[in-house]
């Protein structure tokens, strides 16, 4: 059975950063929940991950506009 190594929590962060994880999901959710349209020149996956999840909200959004509680 393989060990599993503990995750060095501050070296995961540096990556984060690195790799502009956060920004790039928050950038996909902003064009997918106000701007309505996927920027083209964005290709990386958190891109894509926060523009589908910014276009479920926005799909939920009106779902709840046409049918109030």
């Amino acid at each position: 059975m393989e060990e599993k190594k503990p995750i060095n929590l501050i070296e995961l962060e540096k990556q984060i950063k690195e790799c502009k994880i956060i920004e790039k999901f928050k950038d996909g959710v902003v064009d997918g929940l106000i701007h309505g349209k996927r920027d083209d020149t964005q290709s990386h996956h958190y891109y894509n991950l926060g523009y589908d999840f910014g276009v479920a909200l926005y799909n939920n959004q009106i779902d709840e506009e046409v049918t109030p509680l």
